[in-house]
Order: C-alpha cells, then structure tokens, then sequence
C-alpha cells in the first residue's frame, strides 16, 4: 500500500509537471509590424509594451471605436 502511495504521487507530480506551458518567446520581424505611417527606422529590441490606464487610442470612426 505504501508503495502504490508513492507510484500514485510520483504519477501525479509528472503529469503536473508535463503539463506546463513552456515560454517560447515570439520573435517579430520588421514585416510584422505594421505601422501607420511607416517610420523611416524600426529598430526590434526585446521588451513588452503593457496598456495602462494612461494609454489613449485614437480612431476615425464607430468600427475603429468599439475595437479599441
């Protein structure tokens, strides 16, 4: 009984543990950036850009509106 304890809790741990998402950092090419209008530079460096409640969209019309 002790040992079917220990096979069962070893089996669980694996699993977790297979089932975690490994972080594979995506990696941008300047044909991925669409930027209007473009720059006359695009420099890719690693980093985040995060949304605050600081961060102002602006749109053109209704459409551009409710998907921002």
């Amino acid at each position: 009984m002790k040992a079917l304890n220990k096979i069962l809790i070893w089996g669980l741990i694996s699993l977790m543990v297979s089932c975690q998402k490994s972080k594979v950092d995506k990696v941008f090419l300047e044909n991925d950036i669409a930027v209007i209008p473009k720059p006359a530079e695009l420099h890719l460096k690693k980093g985040v850009f995060h949304f605050n409640k600081n961060t102002k969209f602006v749109v053109s019309n209704v459409a551009q509106k409710q998907i921002a």
